[in-house]
């Protein structure tokens, strides 16, 4: 979804008297003040948008990882990064899977490469 995407939504659900251009500065410059909160405060930045989520700024420490393909040791520096931590009342309206549709999976899909590996 873009920004215009949500200036659509808004002008159809309540802001029908302002220009569609105009919406769509609001939102970008909301969205630019919260990144310059975020990185003003830096670890411990916490924005909560009610019925929707917290988005915090979280610490991760410095680990030792590998390369998947060559198995070498690497060095992953410590970095901090966004968690978002939905709303139950977001989670809850989510619908239900539909009952017969086959939902593909990772798991899934990496089993059936390795069955169809072994039929050639």
């Amino acid at each position: 979804m873009i920004i215009l995407d949500i200036a659509k939504y808004l002008k159809k659900h309540g802001y029908g008297n302002v220009p569609k251009p105009d919406l769509a500065i609001i939102i970008r410059d909301t969205f630019a003040a919260v990144s310059a909160l975020a990185v003003e405060k830096n670890e411990g930045f916490a924005l909560q948008i009610p019925r929707f989520g917290t988005f915090r700024i979280v610490r991760y420490e410095k680990r030792i990882g590998h390369n998947p393909k060559t198995r070498e040791k690497i060095n992953i520096p410590a970095k901090l990064k966004f968690k978002l931590k939905t709303s139950h009342i977001l989670t809850d309206s989510l619908p239900a899977p539909i009952e017969g549709r086959k939902v593909e999976t990772k798991k899934k899909k990496k089993e059936e490469k390795k069955v169809s590996k072994k039929k050639k």
